[in-house]
C-alpha cells in the first residue's frame, strides 16, 4: 500500500523518467535510449515537472526478475509527494498484465500519474474508463506482440533443429562462430579441440580415473569459455564431456537424438568404448602396493572347481627372485572339496604362449596401419603438448609483467611497502605454481610421447 504522506488531489510537480531499450531493431526505429531521453525530459520541461529521478534500464520486459523497475516503484511508492511516471510509450514500460495491479493501485490512491508521451494518456486517480479500457488494451496488443515473436523463435529453434543446428552455447571443444555469410555457425576450437580428444583416448585405454583425468585437464590448462573466472575444469565437467554423444555427432531434439551438421570431434567407436569403460564393463590392470607387484591375472579367472576367485600372491625364492602364484580363494566350508591348486604365472603365460599365442599371425597391412596410426598419434600428442607449452609460458609471462609493473609502482611511490611484498608474493607462487608444471608435469607428459614413439 501507499504511504500516505502526500495530497492526493494536489498538482503533481515531481517525475520520474523511465526508458527502455533491448534490441538494436527497436533503436533503428527511434526507440534507442537517447531518443527516449531527449523526448521526455523535453515533456518535463514543458509541462513544469521537476526531474527527481531517472532509471535508464538497457532489458527485455519479459525476461529476469526486473530488478530495476520494481525498484522504481519502491521509490515512487515511498516518495513523500505526489509524482509522475513519464514514459515514451505503453510497451516500454509494461507488456504483460502482471505489473499493473501494483501501478493501478498507486494511481487509484492518487500517489502517482502515469504518463504515455505516444499514446497521448494521462493516467490519473480520475481516469475515464475509457481510458483504463485503453491501458488495458494496450497492455494486451503488447503481451500479443511478445508472444507471437515467442511463438516464432520457438517456430524458428524446432526447424534449426530438425536441420542439425545446434540452438545453444558449443560444447567446449567447439567454439561459436560467424561464417563466411555471417550465419552463426560451430566449429572445433583449435585451442580446446585437440585436448577434449585427448581426455576421450586416455580414459578410452582403461587406466585413467575421473580424477587423474581430471588432473590432466588441469594440467594441459583445459577451460570452459564460459567460465569467466579462468578456473579449469571440474571432475563433473570431465564426466559429462566424456557422456555427451555431440563430439561424435548426435544432439538432443526433445526426447530424440538426431545428427548435428557439425564436424564430429571424435568417432562413435572411441565414445562406445569409453562408454564402457564409464559403465565398468571393461577392468583395469590391478595393482598390489606398485607398480613392481603387478599381478596379469588378478580379478580375472575363476576356479573350475568351485568358482571361486582366483587369487595371486608373490614370493621371493632364496636367490632373491620374485615369483608369481595363482591359487583359488577358498574359504567356505561347503566348498572344501576343493583341491586348491597352487599355480605358478610363468606357467599359465607358457601355456597361453605355445596354444594360442604362437599361432597368431598378423597381416602385414594390419601392421602397418597401427604403425600408421601411431604416427598420427605421435604427432598429435606433440602439438597439444607444444600448445599446453605455449600457454604455460604467456601465463608465466603475464604473471612476471604484473610484478614488474607492481616493482615501478613501488618505486614510484604509487603503492605501500605493505602491499608491494603482499602482491609480489602472490605474482611469485603464482610463477612458481605454473612454471611447476614445466618442471614436474611436463617430463610425465614427454615420457607417454617417448613411450608411444617407441612403438615406431
Amino acid at each position: 500500500m501507499a504511504v500516505k504522506k502526500f495530497d492526493p488531489y494536489a498538482k503533481c510537480e515531481k517525475a520520474v523518467i523511465f526508458v527502455r531499450g533491448s534490441t538494436q531493431h527497436q533503436q533503428d526505429e527511434g526507440s534507442s535510449i537517447d531518443a527516449q531521453l531527449e523526448i521526455i525530459r523535453n515533456y518535463c520541461k514543458n509541462n513544469g515537472f521537476e526531474i527527481v529521478k531517472e532509471y535508464i534500464l538497457a532489458e527485455s520486459s519479459t525476461r529476469g526478475d526486473r530488478k530495476q523497475y520494481h525498484e522504481m516503484l519502491n521509490f515512487v511508492q515511498n516518495y513523500k509527494d505526489k509524482i509522475a511516471i513519464v514514459v515514451n510509450c505503453i510497451d516500454r514500460l509494461q507488456r504483460s498484465y502482471k505489473d499493473t495491479p501494483a501501478l493501478d493501485e498507486m494511481r487509484k490512491d492518487g500517489k502517482i500519474e502515469v504518463h504515455f508521451l505516444k499514446e497521448n494518456l494521462i493516467l490519473t486517480r480520475d481516469s475515464t474508463g475509457m481510458e483504463i479500457m485503453f491501458w488495458n488494451m494496450s497492455v494486451l496488443m503488447a503481451s500479443a506482440y511478445i508472444l507471437s515473436m515467442v511463438d516464432n523463435v520457438k517456430r524458428s529453434q524446432r526447424y534449426n533443429r530438425s536441420q542439425g543446428k545446434f540452438q545453444n552455447f558449443a560444447p567446449i571443444g567447439y567454439m561459436n562462430c560467424r561464417d563466411e555469410n555471417n550465419k552463426a555457425t560451430i566449429k572445433i576450437d583449435p585451442e580446446r579441440g585437440p585436448l577434449v580428444r585427448m581426455l576421450f583416448e586416455e580414459y578410452a585405454k582403461g587406466t585413467e580415473t575421473l580424477g587423474s583425468l581430471t588432473k590432466l585437464a588441469k594440467d594441459m590448462n583445459l577451460r570452459s569459455r564460459q567460465n569467466k573466472n579462468g578456473k579449469a575444469i571440474s571432475r563433473e565437467h570431465v564426466r559429462d564431456i566424456l557422456n555427451n554423444p555431440f563430439y561424435y555427432g548426435m544432439m538432443k531434439n526433445g526426447n530424440d537424438w538426431v545428427p548435428h551438421q557439425y564436424k564430429p570431434l571424435i568417432d562413435k567407436t572411441l565414445f562406445d568404448i569409453v562408454q564402457d569403460v564409464l559403465k565398468g564393463k571393461k577392468k583395469q590392470n590391478f595393482t598390489m602396493g606398485g607398480p613392481d607387484k603387478d599381478f596379469i591375472f588378478r580379478g580375472l579367472l575363476r576356479c573350475g572347481h568351485c568358482g571361486s576367485c582366483i587369487t595371486s600372491e608373490y614370493h621371493i625364492s632364496k636367490s632373491g627372485k620374485r615369483h608369481n602364484y595363482l591359487k583359488c580363494n577358498n574359504h567356505g566350508a561347503s566348498k572344501s572339496n576343493c583341491p586348491r591348486c597352487v599355480v605358478r604365472e610363468e606357467d599359465i603365460l607358457q601355456k597361453l604362449s605355445d596354444q594360442i599365442f604362437s599361432k597368431i599371425h598378423v597381416n602385414e597391412d594390419f601392421i602397418n596401419a597401427v604403425k600408421s596410426g601411431v604416427k598420427e598419434r605421435i604427432l598429435q600428442e606433440n602439438r597439444v603438448n607444444r600448445a599446453s607449452k605455449q600457454s604455460i609460458a604467456l601465463q608465466i609471462q603475464s604473471a612476471r609483467n604484473r610484478e614488474s609493473k607492481l616493482l615501478d609502482m613501488f618505486l614510484d611511490g604509487k603503492c605501500t611497502q605493505e602491499l608491494y611484498e603482499q602482491k609480489s608474493g602472490m605474482f611469485k607462487e603464482e610463477i612458481k605454481k605454473t612454471g611447476s608444471w614445466t618442471r614436474t608435469e611436463w617430463r610425465g607428459v614427454k615420457r607417454r610421447y617417448n613411450r608411444l614413439k617407441s612403438y615406431n
